[in-house]
């Protein structure tokens, strides 16, 4: 239904059926909605079950907010059988009005559903039926405001270019109602109408920024912004010390540019509170993020089970590296075809550009067929993979199935630890691949395959060699068989590690002598140097050189040859040593 009512006979007729004490919604004056509800078990609402009036208004409105607006949900929606339950829980209910609810009454409702048979865990009890939603929903619908001047804005009505806007999320609307203070609220309304207008940010990234700020804005509680200062924006950073430090510096960065934006208005007339000493620094750590061979060749032995549309959409997760959101809308056009080879053409919506990737004949082939079952339908339908008619297939959807997929496969990573099936680790598995395996340039796996702006991007898709890895889990022991990591001391760098590996193993370990530092003062006598590093894997060749090692020191001492005998027998000690720390 339309969110504008006309006053025509159907409205007055609606308007009469809200009306009733007795909501019978098999009689709804809307066809569709009233034989939509004639094939379900529930469809009648008793209010004269509901003594107060208070709670049979809020219900009835609620009821309302999904009718006429479609918020927070549809009537067709999976969550409305649970709605109507719901009249005898507003009977039972303690509080006199939602607009009270606390998180006694929150747990009230979900004991009311679980007397009833569902489970706590219940997505469709929790996401929709606690007072909180309630309180939203009715709010939403008794406000008359119009436009952006309105607490939730509606994505599908702010007229966003469609470049913008992630299909394959449910992203529905803008809602401001949960930032508690009020002025601070409608600053940030006011900011949001310069982000939506004035810049191209996509709106999965404003959604995520509004999550932010509001966070932020009710850690202030009753404070104003522009009473803000510096110790209270330390005390809030203070509280985010336990995050990830791309997670912190996202929501530092978000914060910072909602005051220069409020500073430019001269909303905000203080000195800057946040500054660029508050962002941490990234240090170099490992995340070993590829799919490895081990995985991907037990789902490959499962793939047959898997249905179509999944089943490919798989496969060009695999083999090209698609970000998520962009396989999923993909659009029938996608596929190009030259004489030597095929490419997959979409958008980019992180980066608001278009790109084409090569993909094999094989997948090529497997695309048209599918691009051919669509055109057997009898409309005409706009993406390769549609959850429903010109809708694209939901991410989270395709995510949570192939989970299912793989935890019923038992899919098992190398360590025998179940297999978590993540699609953006694809995109770092085929980096890596092309590097280590085929030896593609950087370049070429930046502009071609990822699609990156800059190459350092592309560089963190591309993890570290096996090799590198089994280096890392070595234990490593000094020239005097004491326990050393080889990063120890910042002497050697995983970035640089990296590059020159190949130039730093020696035949009994691994040089950790910076190269920053030039020429290498003892290369001839590597056991005896500060840099030397080495471990159990060179333990026969530290055996063997100590047995030889012996027969010299007869030698030297048959002769009389004091120097070399002493330089000797101190290597024999450090060998002795070396060998004890290893063994």
């Amino acid at each position: 239904m339309n969110n504008v009512i006309k006053f025509n006979d159907e409205t007055k007729s609606i308007n009469k059926f809200w009306k009733q004490d007795v909501l019978d919604f098999r009689a709804y004056p809307d066809k569709d909605i009233s034989d939509y509800y004639k094939k379900r078990k529930l469809n009648t609402i008793n209010f004269k079950n509901i003594e107060s009036e208070i709670k049979r208004e809020e219900y009835k409105d609620y009821l309302k907010s999904i009718f006429f607006k479609e918020f927070p949900f549809s009537y067709v929606s999976s969550r409305m059988p649970q709605i109507f339950r719901l009249q005898d829980f507003f009977n039972k209910a303690s509080f006199d009005s939602i607009f009270e609810s606390t998180e006694k009454h929150e747990k009230e409702i979900l004991d009311y559903f679980s007397s009833l048979g569902f489970s706590s865990e219940n997505r469709s009890i929790n996401g929709a039926m606690v007072p909180e939603q309630m309180k939203i929903a009715v709010s939403e619908f008794r406000d008359k405001r119009k436009g952006l001047d309105r607490d939730i804005w509606k994505i599908s009505e702010l007229k966003i270019p469609e470049e913008r806007i992630n299909k394959s999320a449910s992203l529905n609307s803008f809602n401001f109602y949960n930032i508690k203070n009020i002025h601070n609220r409608e600053l940030v309304k006011i900011w949001f109408k310069y982000l939506i207008g004035s810049t191209e940010f996509a709106i999965a990234y404003l959604i995520n920024s509004l999550s932010i700020i509001t966070r932020f804005c009710n850690f202030l509680g009753e404070i104003r912004i522009e009473d803000t200062d510096r110790i209270l924006i330390l005390n809030y950073l203070n509280t985010l010390k336990d995050l990830k430090i791309y997670t912190y510096n996202r929501i530092t960065n978000c914060i910072s540019d909602f005051y220069k934006y409020l500073a430019i208005k001269e909303t905000y007339k203080n000195e800057t509170p946040i500054l660029r000493t508050d962002f941490k620094q990234r240090e170099s750590e490992h995340h070993f993020n590829s799919v490895s061979e081990y995985v991907i060749l037990q789902i490959f032995r499962h793939l047959y089970e898997l249905p179509f549309d999944l089943k490919l959409m798989y496969l060009i997760n695999y083999s090209t590296g698609l970000r998520v959101s962009d396989l999923c809308q993909l659009e029938t056009d996608c596929l190009l075809k030259s004489e030597k080879c095929y490419f997959i053409r979409f958008h980019i919506q992180k980066m608001q550009k278009d790109h084409a990737v090569p993909i094999s004949a094989a997948l090529g082939e497997l695309i048209e067929k599918r691009v051919q079952e669509l055109f057997k339908l009898e409309y005409k339908e706009k993406y390769l993979f549609p959850s429903k008619p010109n809708e694209p297939f939901k991410a989270r959807k395709y995510r949570n199935d192939m989970k299912k997929w793989c935890k019923k496969w038992s899919i098992k990573n190398e360590d025998g630890t179940p297999y978590n099936f993540l699609p953006h680790s694809y995109r770092h598995t085929i980096a890596s691949d092309l590097t280590q395996e085929y030896n593609v340039d950087l370049e070429i796996i930046q502009l071609v395959i990822l699609g990156h702006a800059n190459p350092s991007m592309s560089l963190c898709y591309i993890d570290e060699t096996d090799e590198y890895k089994k280096m890392l889990n070595d234990k490593y022991v000094d020239k005097s068989g004491v326990n050393t990591p080889l990063e120890s001391k910042g002497l050697i760098h995983p970035d640089w590690m990296k590059e020159n590996l190949s130039k730093q193993v020696l035949a009994n370990g691994i040089c950790s002598y910076p190269t920053v530092l030039g020429v290498c003062p003892n290369s001839d006598v590597c056991l005896g140097c500060e840099y030397f590093r080495t471990s159990k894997k060179y333990l026969p060749i530290h055996e063997k050189h100590l047995e030889e090692l012996e027969k010299q020191i007869l030698i030297y001492e048959s002769n009389g040859w004091t120097n070399n005998l002493d330089t000797a027998k101190e290597q024999k000690k450090q060998l002795e040593e070396i060998i004890k720390a290893l063994t």
